[in-house]
């Protein structure tokens, strides 16, 4: 029996999915809004464009993030993404005046400088504001760029310990004990590397380095014997450093022998002598290139950390970018060839000889610079400096192409910090901002004027670091006669996304649609989306958000009732229209629907009126 006959199925769907989607279509026909969207493959082989929408919600007073929808798609292009889309707007009574801004991907199809998605959407929506792509993925861009001169070393390190270990439970169950001998904090590899999110190499460098002395006593039974007797006294030492006991030193002994013992696959093998080649025979190196990627993929990780929360960010963005840019630059270039530049002077620059810091002062690692300062002579220090120069260089080139450090529109942003208020430079840039938003703002109204005043109210409470912005901003949408075009124009930027939302949606995608419900139809997953994320930008569970304190006299969702109760009756007024559909390309074609299916329930109604 298929999942969409249910009556779970077509409740979810006609129901409870149909009566929140259509409140948010009413709320986007009365609030600004924007979109972050993105295209996946589902656990079934689906390509899925997934929606979702922020507005400000003047009757809840906060910031609202809901599913807007899922759509399949069967070709991935701008012109099939234009189509989907006015589709569903059309179908939706969806005004496209409302829609502030869109965050997407910096892939050609979303935002290709041409004929990409954002280009062809000016012709509906010619205001549309220019926000960038998604900035979060040009970080991992970054850290990707950063680790191409090493020819990804460590990444097949990360790939070999967590696939060696995955379907091995007794070698992990002897790892975890190792680092118990060794009193290290037990992390398992198989959280290790992911491809597609190149920072991820930030925490398996951290969770590699700390394991660092179990993994190599662990492989140390995997040496051959010459290997093992040339690199018995380093392990020795280790067991010193680490003050192993005798008893601890003869379990170790037993687990390294039993794990010689054990049978492997040629392929098995042949990773464990990577691992050997990179834990003991190139340990130098292996540690090096560990520092380099904990010291400076931090600081693109901490970036990536901030945006990627809920919080409203967006006066962030520019301020950050910058920081992130100059904090990157200072690790190899000279502080006052960049400290007094403008951001549109920076995003131009030309990196010269001259600007570079010495190879003995560039950042690379707290590791790395002692083992630099104790080792000036060592053959593998030239070679692993002029890599990590060439890393420095060629990443620093990528982010001055893809940051908008000098986009007007961000900068603007970056005036709604409440901090800026009292500074002349913060009523100027938001005067610019109204007016990329001022087909959205009271057109009697004259918002130069709010401005000034806005910049010297003594009447709005003051702002500490640390707190809502949303909230703050509340205070003066409490002023509507005093600033009407103001709270008009900060409620469209409080719906700009600044971080890839989109993105948890995939997450849930995955764990909805999974081995056992892989048929599941699009629509189906569609309203478990909506009523997931209404259930999360109320802050409420699913018990909280329908109990009635009086079950007898309390409120009743009249609408929400209506759509449950007719749910059934929509799923199968539905199903006949789909089967019409079917029939009249059947005919179109000259195709006719196969009878297999219908005869033996025609034959069992026959039987049941021959009993009667």
């Amino acid at each position: 029996m298929k999942l969409s006959r249910t009556a779970a199925s077509y409740k979810m769907i006609h129901g409870l999915g149909r009566t929140y989607s259509e409140r948010t279509f009413s709320n986007m026909k009365i609030f600004p809004f924007s979109l972050n969207l993105d295209e996946s493959t589902s656990n079934n082989n689906k390509k899925i464009l997934s929606m979702i929408v922020c507005y400000y919600h003047a009757d809840l007073r906060k910031v609202i993030v809901e599913h807007l929808g899922s759509l399949e798609i069967v070709k991935v292009n701008a012109a099939s993404l234009e189509k989907v889309l006015c589709e569903f707007f059309e179908k939706n009574n969806i005004p496209w005046n409302n829609l502030v801004s869109m965050l997407m991907d910096s892939c050609a199809v979303m935002r290709g400088s041409k004929t990409g998605l954002e280009i062809r959407m000016h012709q509906y929506c010619p205001n549309l504001l220019d926000v960038d792509g998604d900035s979060c993925h040009h970080i991992h861009n970054a850290a990707k760029k950063f680790s191409e001169p090493f020819d990804s070393y460590l990444e097949k390190l990360f790939s070999d310990l967590q696939v060696d270990h995955q379907w091995s439970p007794d070698q992990v169950m002897y790892l975890k004990e190792i680092a118990m001998i060794l009193n290290l904090p037990a992390s398992s590899p198989q959280r290790g590397f992911v491809p597609h999110r190149w920072l991820s190499a930030y925490d398996a460098s951290m969770a590699t380095h700390a394991m660092m002395p179990a993994y190599r006593v662990l492989y140390y039974g995997f040496l051959s014997t010459a290997d093992k007797e040339l690199y018995r006294e380093p392990l020795e030492l280790m067991y010193t450093k680490y003050h192993v006991n005798q008893a601890g030193r003869a379990r170790i002994k037993v687990v390294q022998e039993e794990l010689n013992r054990k049978g492997m696959t040629p392929q098995g093998r042949e990773r464990k002598k990577r691992v050997c080649q990179k834990l003991w025979h190139e340990e130098t190196t292996t540690v090096l290139r560990l520092s380099i990627y904990m010291g400076l993929l931090a600081i693109l990780k901490e970036y990536v950390m901030v945006f990627q929360r809920s919080q409203t960010l967006v006066h962030k963005l520019h301020d950050r970018q910058l920081e992130l840019f100059l904090a990157f630059m200072a690790c190899f270039v000279k502080a006052e060839h960049i400290t007094q530049l403008s951001p549109r002077v920076l995003r131009e620059m030309v990196l010269e000889d001259h600007m570079l810091l010495p190879s003995k002062e560039v950042y690379v690692g707290q590791e790395a610079d002692t083992f630099r300062s104790q080792n000036p002579n060592h053959a593998l220090l030239v070679p692993f400096l002029a890599d990590v120069r060439k890393a420095y260089i060629t990443t620093a080139v990528y982010l001055q192409k893809k940051l908008p450090l000098a986009s007007p529109t961000l900068t603007a942003l970056s005036a709604l910090d409440p901090l800026l208020r009292g500074h002349s430079q913060a009523t100027i840039q938001l005067k610019r901002l109204s007016g990329m938003l001022r087909h959205l703002l009271p057109a009697d109204q004259d918002i130069q004027r709010e401005l000034v005043r806005f910049n010297v109210d003594l009447t709005i409470p003051s702002f500490k670091e640390g707190e809502s912005i949303v909230e703050w901003w509340v205070h003066v949408f409490d002023k509507p006669d005093k600033y009407p075009s103001l709270s008009a124009m900060v409620k469209c930027c409080l719906s700009i996304f600044h971080g890839p939302r989109v993105e948890s949606s995939f997450s849930l995608m995955n764990e909805v649609i999974d081995r056992r419900s892989g048929n599941m139809n699009v629509p189906t997953f569609n309203a478990i989306q909506t009523v997931k994320y209404t259930l999360q930008s109320r802050g409420k569970t699913a018990v909280q958000l329908f109990r009635r304190e009086d079950v007898k006299f309390g409120e009743v969702d009249r609408t929400l009732c209506k759509n449950i109760n007719s749910a059934a009756a929509t799923y199968k007024r539905q199903q006949k229209i789909n089967q019409k559909e079917k029939q009249q390309q059947q005919s179109k074609y000259g195709s006719q629907a196969s009878g297999s299916a219908r005869r033996p329930r025609n034959r069992l109604l026959k039987k049941r009126k021959g009993r009667g």
